[in-house]
């Protein structure tokens, strides 16, 4: 996790992140970088919209030192 974090903070600089450790059948830690600002998709109906394609996330993350 500190790999992919250290690589997310290269990418976007020092954004706020929030974490959740879950216990519920298997351990397992749910990680949520704070880069946009909510808006009424995501505060009214719990949908978040992801501007970026996975497949450029992934990418952009892989080059990132």
């Amino acid at each position: 996790m500190s790999d992919a974090l250290r690589r997310l903070h290269t990418l976007e600089g020092p954004a706020p992140v929030n974490a959740w450790v879950h216990d519920t059948g298997h351990w397992h830690v749910e990680v949520l970088p704070r880069l946009t600002v909510f808006a009424g998709i995501e505060l009214g109906a719990g949908i978040y919209v992801n501007t970026l394609a996975p497949e450029d996330a992934a990418a952009a993350l892989r080059n990132a030192c």
